[in-house]
């Protein structure tokens, strides 16, 4: 569902905020003075539509209220000892009683953390004395928030005495949203190494910082060669079905061979395009030179490799449509003396303007920043999400600044999401104050 307005009470212990969302634009802007709230609110979403109740109790708030565009509303209450969530839609009221939240004080020792090591369905490392690192998706959690995520799963020395009632329908409504989060901290992610098993002892898993860029570079491969093993699998089904095809005249035949060699030329500029991208080094199949005298049978066969042509590329038009906006931000509007493309096995290619292959360590912060901000609004934000995006004037140039809101109203048009932006910079708003929300603590007060 689609969030309306989010407002939240006694934030620090003195401050209400309340916070409409821009439905018709999709962006919101939030403003306002260091130490106002911007960052907590994010973090509190965050932990709640990520259901990390034990994680959420632990931020200074009374009360969360989320408006849905329906006009459901959805409340945490975060008091001293009792925690619960109310939720109305439709004249009726449900509660749901977390219980007591207790702390996890006894279970903070190194025996308890193994244990936990070992009983989660997923690999993970140790972070902190208090937090795992989980390798799949590098989300760390405290031993308070993996206790409340696995509780079913964990002996009961270990999960939280008092169950959440009706569970299941808490998190069918919770959700119904898709929360995405992109934090200040991006140019760090983490991969693990395997240490080798020795002298029979359990293999263990080490934690590696590498540079986001690198890290996305190689997502993006995979992806790419993903869309490749898709392509190839529907081509063997048309070359085992194209004779049964042929003869059943389930395809149309070009009667006009002008006709032919007009979708011929179609179906080239659209191989051109998705290599442009970097979807196809080259592409095998070559139909460009069709002669001018041809046969019944040649011309009907011609016909159906173009047909199919153009249906097997079709797997790659979602994935074109946002590689070329990606390609296009970062080489027309970001980089200056240095170019980013993309190859099929490769992921990410950098080079200067004399054609000279640069590494990632040779950007600035500020070009890894916004390749990192824009690969996770096209590729890894899911449609109908709402996304907070913290500070994403870090590291940038005030003209890059300035082009931000029309950048992310280009993304919106094709990706379909919501955005929730949070910033100390009037060049980010560009004048567009009609986007904008200031948290006051006067304004709000007074609300």
């Amino acid at each position: 569902m689609r969030i309306k307005q989010i407002a939240i009470n006694g934030l620090f212990g003195m401050f209400n905020h309340i916070v409409p969302l821009n439905l018709t634009e999709h962006i919101t802007i939030v403003y306002g003075i260091n130490g106002i709230g911007k960052t907590m609110l994010f973090k509190i979403l965050d932990s709640f539509f990520n259901s990390n109740f034990s994680k959420l109790v632990s931020f200074p708030f009374d009360r969360l209220m989320i408006e849905f565009e329906n006009n459901d509303t959805i409340s945490f209450f975060n008091s001293e000892k009792d925690f619960f969530i109310e939720y109305q839609s439709k004249g009726n009221k449900s509660i749901f009683d977390l219980g007591q939240l207790k702390s996890a004080e006894h279970i903070k020792d190194e025996k308890v953390i193994r244990q936990l090591r070992r009983l989660l369905p997923m690999p993970v490392s140790q972070y902190s004395d208090n937090e795992l690192i989980f390798h799949q998706t590098d989300e760390i959690l405290t031993v308070e928030e993996i206790i409340d995520r696995y509780s079913e799963m964990l002996p009961s020395e270990l999960k939280q005495e008092d169950s959440i009632k009706n569970k299941t329908e808490l998190d069918r409504i919770i959700k119904s949203t898709n929360l995405y989060f992109i934090q200040t901290q991006r140019l760090i992610a983490f991969n693990y190494l395997k240490r080798k098993q020795q002298y029979g002892m359990e293999r263990d898993y080490n934690l590696n910082k590498v540079e986001t860029v690198k890290k996305y570079s190689e997502e993006l491969s995979e992806i790419i060669q993903e869309r490749h093993r898709e392509y190839a699998k529907r081509s063997e089904e048309y070359e085992l079905s194209l004779g049964k095809r042929l003869r059943s005249k389930e395809v149309k035949t070009y009667s006009d061979l002008e006709e032919l060699k007009k979708e011929n030329k179609v179906l080239e500029a659209k191989r051109n395009e998705l290599k442009s991208v970097g979807l196809f080094e080259e592409i095998k199949e070559d139909y460009s030179n069709i002669p001018d005298t041809i046969d019944e049978i040649e011309r009907a066969v011609l016909s159906v490799n173009i047909q199919d042509m153009k249906n097997k590329l079709k797997i790659f038009d979602e994935l074109y449509e946002r590689l070329k906006k990606f390609l296009d931000i970062l080489n027309h509007k970001r980089f200056s003396y240095k170019k980013i493309s993309i190859h099929p096995k490769k992921g990410f290619v950098f080079e200067n303007d004399y054609g000279k292959p640069l590494q990632v360590t040779e950007l600035s912060s500020g070009e890894q920043h916004e390749i990192v901000l824009f690969y996770e609004l096209l590729f890894k934000v899911t449609e109908n999400s709402l996304v907070l995006i913290d500070e994403p004037e870090i590291s940038l140039h005030v003209v890059w600044q300035k082009e931000f809101l029309t950048d992310l109203e280009d993304i919106v048009k094709i990706r379909h999401f919501d955005i929730l932006l949070a910033t100390h910079s009037p060049s980010i708003i560009n004048g567009n104050w009609d986007l904008t929300v200031e948290l006051n603590k006067d304004k709000n007060d007074e609300k």
